[in-house]
């Protein structure tokens, strides 16, 4: 697959560790791993990270609180061997990075390093390799999707063979109150959807009367430019099966336990709810999906099924995705 893919002009990395030693935890491992076999050709020559970020159409639209410093080195001839160590993830790198910031080992910086990645796959677009040419190419559609989920699956990954136990005993597709749960998780959706779009509306036209107008996340403006087939596809199941699964079992099955044991009930409701609105990097979103995040952690404890806010994310996904596709519609633009 790796070399039908060169053949084909994209770029592949092909990362190969046991998750064991290696866990989701260090995410810079898995970065600098991704980086350092990281292959694309360009005009018949073999290319890495290095000859990508080299290029003189290795340029960034906007200033980047990481890139920007490298590239400001790289225009002025001053890049050293320890500066590619630092962009790379080098963990054996001892020598400090002046004026670089720091690339840090824990999962808290999981966001960082999808920011990098995402970024380099704009510079993957700029040199023309193949899945980046298109806003629809599939390169683009991983990163503008998977970023965050992609290592929250790889998260889940690692806790089921940890634990030694099953995806339905993880995701609480098992015991006696399954039936009752998913009853309830179809009740909570009919009351909390008109609720969350009616706060959705009023959030945009708030910010429109104060000049904030309203700004697509960057997988739905994709979706409504996408002419072929398979993208729509692709969306669909990533919004009703991806994302849900993967951003339940993050905040209400990891952190709101993980923080409330700790003696943070409040923060655990609160805080969790509101990163969970953050992630998703849309102003007028923010209200309605904080209001949603907490109506699902309330579903979590009162089913204490994982499976109950699953369901419940999905159908509000299938229910935006259906809106969606009804816009997208020429006769209804």
């Amino acid at each position: 697959l790796r070399a039908a893919a060169l053949k084909a002009g994209y770029a592949v990395s092909m990362v190969s560790f046991d998750p064991m030693e290696v866990t989701p935890f260090r995410v810079k491992r898995v970065y600098a791993e991704i980086l350092r076999t990281l292959l694309y050709f360009s005009d018949g020559e073999e290319c890495g990270i290095r000859q990508l970020l080299s290029s003189p159409r290795a340029t960034l639209a906007a200033p980047h609180p990481y890139l920007a410093p490298f590239f400001e080195r790289r225009d002025r001839n001053r890049l050293r061997e320890h500066h590619w160590q630092w962009i790379e993830g080098d963990r054996h790198l001892r020598r400090k990075t002046m004026g670089l910031p720091t690339l840090l080992e824990d999962y808290v910086a999981a966001n960082l390093y999808c920011n990098l990645l995402t970024t380099l796959g704009t510079l993957l677009r700029k040199a023309g390799v193949a899945g980046f040419k298109q806003p629809e190419d599939f390169g683009n559609l991983l990163f503008a999707t998977l970023s965050f989920q992609g290592a929250a699956w790889l998260l889940i990954l690692w806790f089921v063979r940890l634990h030694q136990t099953g995806w339905a005993a993880a995701l609480g597709w098992r015991g006696p109150e399954l039936k009752s749960a998913l009853f309830t998780a179809v009740k909570f959706i009919l009351v909390i959807l008109p609720v969350v779009l009616l706060l959705q509306g009023a959030s945009v036209y708030v910010l429109g009367k104060f000049g904030w107008p309203p700004d697509d996340q960057a997988a739905v403006l994709m979706l409504l430019k996408a002419k072929a087939w398979w993208v729509t596809v692709y969306f669909g199941v990533f919004a009703v099966v991806i994302a849900p699964v993967a951003e339940e079992f993050i905040f209400r099955g990891m952190l709101f336990p993980f923080i409330r044991q700790f003696g943070f009930p409040r923060f655990a409701w609160f805080g969790v709810s509101a990163l969970f609105a953050l992630i998703h990097l849309n102003l007028p979103t923010f209200l309605p999906l904080f209001v949603f995040a907490l109506a699902l952690t309330w579903l979590y404890e009162k089913t204490d099924n994982l499976l109950a806010p699953i369901t419940a994310h999905a159908l509000f996904n299938a229910t935006n995705f259906a809106l969606l596709l009804w816009q997208k519609n020429p006769a209804h633009a």
